[in-house]
């Protein structure tokens, strides 16, 4: 189980700087993260079975680093399975925090981000 903790960690951590840096206001960060929870949540298999998600939707979601640490989690405590039978959603978890942390990196290389009281306003 810790050694899930580890590169989830990282991946969340990594998408967060990469939200804040994309989004032009960083309070839309929490408003994104709440509006899609629960999608998230029954797109990982816990609440609603998987085989009922649509194949597309769910290859996109497999790109949020909650989705295979659900999954692997699930099945450690649940379904008494060992750390072999994990090792995929590890490998998962580690390249999309290796992924995640590339494009973090390369977005905060890109200069310091608008103080907000300077950013333009949209509508």
């Amino acid at each position: 189980m810790r050694a899930l903790i580890l590169p989830f960690l990282l991946a969340a951590i990594a998408v967060g700087i990469l939200l804040g840096r994309l989004l032009v206001r960083p309070e839309r960060v929490t408003l994104v993260a709440l509006l899609s929870s629960m999608p998230l949540v029954f797109a990982s298999g816990f609440i609603w079975p998987e085989v009922a998600i649509p194949t597309a939707f769910n290859q996109v979601v497999q790109l949020v680093p909650a989705i295979p640490a659900i999954k692997a989690f699930i099945r450690l405590n649940q379904m008494g399975a060992g750390l072999a039978a994990i090792v995929p959603l590890l490998g998962q978890l580690w390249l999309l925090a290796l992924g995640y942390g590339l494009l973090a990196r390369w977005q905060l290389g890109r200069g310091q981000a608008m103080p907000v009281a300077d950013r333009p306003r949209r509508s």
